[in-house]
């Protein structure tokens, strides 16, 4: 059995025909009631505009009894022309945000 339920990479550049997955594990501190987290995923082009949004929710049942659950969104490369671009996934519960960003590269 593996640690992770993907293999991670390091790899930043990809092309159009890629395959690519976003994934991170969300957590919910013990102080924080368990509640339905918000999740929003945008990816921003060099620009700074935002070319894709996709929104979730986890339900309390997603988290695990450690109070953990992975989150995973397939980026759409094939939609997105070449040059750099930014993904960012932001998580809410009640008050409690958190965000995570990440740089990428389409060839």
């Amino acid at each position: 059995q593996t640690w992770l339920p993907i293999d991670p990479t390091t790899v930043r550049i990809f092309a159009r025909p890629d395959r690519v997955t976003a994934a991170i594990r969300l957590v919910q501190p013990n102080e924080l009631a368990s509640g339905p987290v918000a999740v929003e995923t945008a990816i921003v082009d060099s620009a700074g505009f935002h070319v894709t949004r996709f929104q979730a929710e986890l339900p309390p049942g997603a988290f695990d009894a450690g109070r953990s659950a992975d989150y995973r969104v397939g980026l759409p490369l094939d939609t997105l022309k070449s040059g750099d671009y930014l993904i960012s996934i932001t998580s809410t519960l009640g008050r409690s945000r958190v965000v995570r960003t990440a740089r990428f590269q389409i060839r």
